[in-house]
């Protein structure tokens, strides 16, 4: 098993997840953060992170609405599938993490919970500069990512022993830039210009994730950091990979013939990727060596997908149809199993869905408003009345 710093001696490393870009009307899913594999209470536990989304000035009312969470069984109780009243309306964009969920408000306001149960690194304390002006979030394993109207990129987090520089961002991450991901140890950013930045990856956390290739400074439009690999998209359809050095190659830099030509979103799960063509087919590949089946596709992923999303032991689609699709959550070889509640998709989901983002054993879905909760007021416009979605849904008691 590969051990991982901030972990148990006996901690494996995986994870990621997605991101999510709006831009000029259109939506673009990207992936975003990865998530540890963790040995705890003689338990094994995978740590996931979350996804960052984009969202343009006209299109967030498009996206605000319900939010609904599912997943977080056993000892993954975090407190992030319990859903606070402060994000029951108003939200424009979701990321998933390993404990804890980022929201994005229709103000520009971050909104984050869960850091439960002794995994609170600072990633659910969103400072003063991530309280307003805000038009992109994003969820790594123990850290969080902001990115203001101004181009700046915000992180918070790290605290303690998973303090790999991955929220030390650098001067040249805080104008111009367009895009971010937060990874396990590392964070990317894609500038206006169409270059990737990265940074993180100290004290021997480096498998090559922050070494950017020529290929990823220029033309790219969109970035996906997965634990120990990154994803970027060109403006042509091609997928890029770097990382995957030593003992962390799975395979998932290994970029299949499908996936050089036609892409339109990327995600960066722990020892996976995912990529979605334009004619909304979902391509995977990795799992070489942690196979829960998040690689291995349903017939529903195989056409009419829309947006996508790379967890750690699972994987989430979004059709046409605004429904959600999850797989994975097996066992690996028949040793661990990894089904705690985060692929079993409730009806709140099957529907109306709009983004999507995959933790490390929780799912979230936000969806728009039903007509019937909408209600227009004389000389202003439209006034939405948002309710949160299964707030019956609680996880399972940590025993």
């Amino acid at each position: 098993m590969r051990c991982l710093r901030g972990a148990l001696p006996l901690g494996a490393v995986v994870g990621a997840l997605l991101v999510a870009a709006v831009v000029g009307g259109a939506v673009r899913r990207l992936p975003l953060s990865p998530v540890p594999l963790e040995l705890r209470f003689s338990v094994l536990r995978f740590a996931a992170a979350p996804s960052a989304i984009v969202v343009s000035r006209g299109d967030v009312a498009l996206l605000q609405g319900n939010v609904t969470a599912w997943g977080c069984g056993g000892v993954n109780d975090d407190g992030q599938c319990r859903i606070p009243k402060q994000a029951d309306r108003g939200l424009v964009a979701i990321a998933a993490g390993t404990a804890h969920t980022v929201a994005l408000t229709r103000a520009g306001g971050v909104i984050a919970w869960g850091c439960g149960r002794g995994d609170d690194y600072g990633q659910c304390r969103a400072p003063a500069s991530a309280t307003h002006g805000v038009r992109a979030i994003a969820a790594g394993a123990f850290h969080s990512l902001a990115l203001t109207a101004a181009g700046r990129v915000v992180a918070w987090g790290c605290d303690g022993l998973i303090d790999a520089g991955q929220c030390r961002v650098p001067a040249s991450a805080r104008r111009n830039v367009v895009a971010i991901s937060a990874g396990q140890f590392d964070s990317l950013a894609l500038t206006a210009a169409g270059r990737v930045i990265a940074w993180g990856c100290r004290d021997g956390n480096d498998s090559g994730q922050c070494s950017v290739p020529a290929a990823a400074e220029r033309n790219v439009i969109a970035v996906a950091a997965g634990s120990f690999h990154s994803l970027a998209l060109t403006s042509g359809g091609k997928v890029i990979a770097w990382g995957c050095r030593g003992v962390n190659d799975d395979g998932q830099c290994h970029v299949p013939a499908l996936a050089e030509s036609r892409v339109t979103a990327i995600a960066a799960g722990s020892t996976y990727s995912l990529a979605l063509t334009s004619g909304g087919q979902v391509i995977a590949w990795g799992c070489d060596g942690i196979d829960f089946g998040q690689c291995r596709l349903p017939s529903a992923a195989k056409t009419g997908v829309t947006a996508i999303s790379a967890g750690v032991n699972h994987s989430l689609a979004l059709t046409k149809g605004g429904r959600v699709i999850a797989w994975g959550c097996g066992d690996d070889y028949g040793m661990i199993s990894s089904d705690f509640g985060q692929c079993g998709v409730p009806t709140a989901a099957t529907h109306g869905v709009t983004a999507i983002s995959a933790g490390y054993a929780d799912s979230l879905a936000l969806s728009a408003p039903a007509p019937s909760t909408a209600r227009r007021r004389p000389g202003r416009g439209a006034s939405l009345r948002i309710t949160t979605t299964l707030r019956s849904l609680r996880p399972r008691t940590r025993r």
